[in-house]
C-alpha cells in the first residue's frame, strides 16, 4: 500500500529529480498575534533523514480566512550540528487526490522562504484534508540547482497538533 501511494504521489508531484522518503518527521504547532490578537495558525513540519543532511521545513498556514503553506529548508552537518539555510526557487504540495499545482499564488520573501496561498477558496477544505489526513509530498526547487527534490511525506500530524490547531483556529480575529 505504501508502494502505491508513493507512486501515486510522485506522479501527481509531475517533477523531475530525486525523491526522497523522509524517515523523520515532527509536527508542532505555532500562531502569530497582532496588537494582542491571533492572527495566524500554524503546523510546521520539520523533515530530516539521518545522515542525509537536507532538511525541509513545510508550514501549513491558516490566516484571515485564507489558507496556504511556506517552505524553508537546508543541510545540516551532523557531525558538526551545524546547519546552512537554503533558499527556496519554487516549490508545490500535492497528494494522490489534491493535484492542483497552479492554485497558489507563491512569493518569494527576501530570506528565501517560499510562501503559497491558496487562490480558489474553494479548494480549502480539500487542501485541509490533504495536509491533515494524507500522505503528501513536497517538491522543492532549491536555488541556483536545475531539478526539483520531491519530499514524500507519510506520516500525518498526530492528533494533539491537529487540535490544537483547531483551537488555535476557532480564536483567529
Amino acid at each position: 500500500m505504501v508502494k502505491l501511494s508513493l507512486v501515486s504521489v510522485a506522479l501527481a508531484a509531475a517533477a523531475h529529480g530525486e525523491q526522497i522518503v523522509m524517515r523523520n518527521v515532527e509536527y508542532s504547532n505555532d500562531s502569530y498575534a497582532d496588537a494582542g490578537k491571533v492572527v495566524a495558525c500554524i503546523v510546521t513540519v520539520a523533515v530530516t533523514d539521518p545522515p542525509d543532511p537536507r532538511v525541509l521545513n513545510f508550514q501549513f498556514l491558516q490566516f484571515k480566512g485564507r489558507v496556504g503553506w511556506k517552505i524553508t529548508g537546508g543541510t545540516i552537518d551532523w557531525k558538526n550540528q551545524s546547519a546552512t539555510a537554503k533558499r527556496a526557487a519554487d516549490g508545490r504540495f500535492s497528494t494522490g487526490t489534491f493535484i492542483h499545482p497552479t492554485a497558489f499564488q507563491k512569493n518569494l520573501t527576501p530570506e528565501g522562504q517560499l510562501v503559497g496561498v491558496l487562490t480558489d477558496g474553494g479548494l480549502s477544505g480539500s487542501f485541509s484534508q490533504a495536509f491533515f489526513k494524507s500522505q503528501y509530498s513536497v517538491s522543492v526547487r532549491w536555488e541556483n540547482a536545475t531539478d526539483d527534490l520531491v519530499y514524500y511525506i507519510a506520516q500525518s500530524p498526530p492528533p494533539a497538533v491537529v487540535a490544537k490547531f483547531q483551537d488555535c483556529v476557532r480564536t483567529l480575529s
